[in-house]
């Protein structure tokens, strides 16, 4: 990921006191706290469980320098023994076993729990590289323990094995640090950052300065992401230059064929819901606002042009008025979407408003 080695804007002092890698600190009633909490929540995932269990267990440093908490939310098939099993056999995972819901609930549910000093995540169906804690650790100490630190994501391997690191060999040159602002804009204009969980690590106070909405069913993370920065927006944010976890692409039917749909139990659809929310966030810097604003825009467009499914009337007016009052903003202010995809959003607009195309309204 050559494209995260820019200058970096900030560099710790020389003479600040860095952390030894593997030290531990201790907790509250005098034991000994981990580096790292991985938290994975895990629903009907049977068939993926164990490699990503595998795949945290299997790291290049001691046990005692991580935990991982599972919550398996009310799954109905294998998942909750196949976990209850690598619990049994690895004294550093602890699961808890919930009624259904929702992938929030059980973030929030482990997020109570958490010990370590840096809190991760990881989906249940994904896997991480075998060095992830060991360059986790090593940038901890070269990058002066950051605030949150955010790593690569690889939707494939090539050749189908990870790339091996010398994190001994970690310079400052293989990061940069980045202001909370900049971060919260990237989540929308770039495509290492997003509002995904699993390629971030933070402090475990900047971690619980917030929760996941359990209102949400999508673009959670983008939302919980968006309440750490505003709340924590002197956070010193370090981008890695390495690629440390994989996420599974599933075949078939996908979560994102109801994204910018609105169905018949709903009056707005889900991502404009979480967008109203990140609108609503105390503190939300202006540029950041008018990208969620345009994107606003365009989800409108692609809902009133082609929602598969009748649109009640007052979430009809709601979008006719998204498109009226974000179209300048989406134009000439929204850095997120290319050229080419605004132009396919000006021509459903400009349909919509010849009546060329309308929607199926109840």
């Amino acid at each position: 990921m050559s494209e995260n080695s820019d200058k970096i804007a900030h560099r710790p002092s020389p003479n600040a006191q860095r952390p030894t890698p593997n030290a531990q600190r201790p907790t509250p009633n005098g034991n000994s706290c981990p580096k790292f909490s991985v938290i994975v929540p895990a629903y009907n995932t049977e068939a993926y469980i164990a490699r990503c269990l595998d795949s945290l267990v299997n790291q290049d440093i001691p046990e005692r320098n991580y935990e991982i908490l599972i919550t398996d939310d009310g799954s109905t098939d294998k998942t909750g023994a196949i976990c209850d099993t690598y619990a049994a056999k690895y004294p550093f995972i602890h699961v808890t076993h919930t009624s259904n819901h929702g992938v929030s609930h059980a973030r929030n549910t482990a997020l109570e729990k958490c010990r370590g000093e840096y809190v991760m995540f990881c989906d249940s169906d994904d896997f991480v590289s075998p060095q992830m804690f060991s360059v986790m650790t090593r940038a901890v100490e070269v990058f002066g323990e950051p605030d949150m630190m955010i790593y690569g994501l690889a939707g494939e391997l090539p050749g189908g094995k990870w790339p091996v690191y010398d994190a001994g060999a970690m310079s400052e040159a293989d990061g940069r640090f980045c202001t909370a602002e900049e971060v919260c804009m990237n989540i929308f204009t770039d495509r290492k950052t997003r509002g995904y969980s699993p390629n971030k690590a933070m402090k475990r106070e900047l971690a619980l300065s917030a929760r996941y909405d359990e209102e949400l069913y999508l673009f959670e993370d983008e939302h919980y992401f968006m309440s750490v920065l505003t709340r924590n927006m002197n956070a010193r944010v370090c981008y890695l230059d390495y690629r440390l976890y994989c996420y599974f692409q599933h075949q078939g039917p996908r979560l994102l064929a109801h994204m910018s749909r609105i169905r018949t139990d709903e009056d707005l659809p889900p991502d404009i819901k979480a967008s109203e929310k990140m609108l609503a966030l105390p503190g939300l810097p202006p540029a950041v606002a008018q990208e969620i604003e345009g994107r606003n825009y365009m989800i409108a467009a692609q809902c009133v042009f082609s929602n598969p499914v009748p649109i009640n009337p007052g979430a009809y007016a709601r979008l006719r008025e998204y498109l009226r009052k974000f179209a300048g903003t989406y134009y000439f202010r929204n850095k997120g979407s290319s050229s080419y995809v605004k132009f396919k959003t000006l021509v459903k607009h400009i349909l919509i408003l010849l009546g060329i195309r309308k929607p199926r309204r109840k």
